[in-house]
């Protein structure tokens, strides 16, 4: 599992890229751990996928859910 950090490091990575994108510049690239992925105006709705990607495994480790148990049945 990757660590919070990293994944926040990440995100601001994309963000970035996706306001230069926004701005004109025609190719950015950024590093997802090992692999360099270079988005385009073309495939910016990639870039946003996976910009929402990042958030979600942030939101899921900063707010772990709890299992709830079933309701409590009393029969006789």
């Amino acid at each position: 599992m990757v660590d919070i950090v990293i994944l926040r490091q990440r995100l601001t990575e994309a963000e970035l890229a996706l306001h230069r994108l926004s701005l004109g510049t025609s190719v950015v690239s950024i590093t997802d751990g090992e692999r360099k992925i270079t988005y385009t105006a073309g495939n910016i709705g990639q870039l946003r996928n996976y910009i929402d990607d990042l958030k979600r495994q942030i939101a899921a480790l900063e707010n772990p859910v709890v299992p709830r148990r079933g309701p409590f049945v009393i029969s006789f």
